[in-house]
Parts: C-alpha cells; structure tokens; sequence
C-alpha cells in the first residue's frame, strides 16, 4: 500500500505507521483509531484520540462492516483522508469508504 507522508511547518513528518517507514528520527506514536467486533461479529471502526478536525473521541467511523480486512482499509482511508488532509475532507467522506 502506497505511504502518504505529510511534512508540518516545523517539518515534523507525519505518517500512517508502518514498519517500513524510513527512519526521520524519533518517533512520537498514537493511536488514532481503532478496529473492534461488535456483538454479530461484524466491525466496528472509530476514533480514539482527542478532537482531530472536528470530530471527537468516539466517533464511529463504519460499523456493521463484514469483513476485519475491509474495516481496516476503510480505517486507514479515512485517516488519510480526514486525519492527515488528503483530498477528501468532511463526514460525507465515510459514506463513500
């Protein structure tokens, strides 16, 4: 899966984890959200940090999703997308995961 990288203006370096990452330095590394099954079986992503971009700890990004695989690639386009600042921005964003 292509690594979406984001330099701030203090040029902290901010980026999805993976253990293939190339080195920046030290490592500041939170959990922004989390992949859960719900009583049927199903998943359930949502937030688990402090507000990011309006929406608060909690939030409920997908639930009721079949397969793990597939909350965990709608997990992961939603944080590119709201989280770091990709293309898509607004809640309409998770109807279209």
């Amino acid at each position: 899966m292509d690594k979406l990288l984001i330099v701030d203006e203090q040029g902290d370096v901010l980026a999805l984890h993976d253990d293939d990452l190339p080195d920046f330095g030290p490592r500041k590394i939170a959990r922004a959200s989390e992949v859960e099954p719900d009583e049927n079986g199903n998943w359930t992503v949502r937030l688990t940090e402090h507000p990011v971009n309006g929406l608060f700890a909690g939030t409920v990004i997908a639930h009721g999703v079949a397969r793990r695989e597939t909350a965990l690639l709608m997990e992961r386009a939603f944080i590119q997308t709201w989280i770091m600042g990709g293309e898509i921005r607004g809640k309409e964003t998770t109807a279209g995961l």
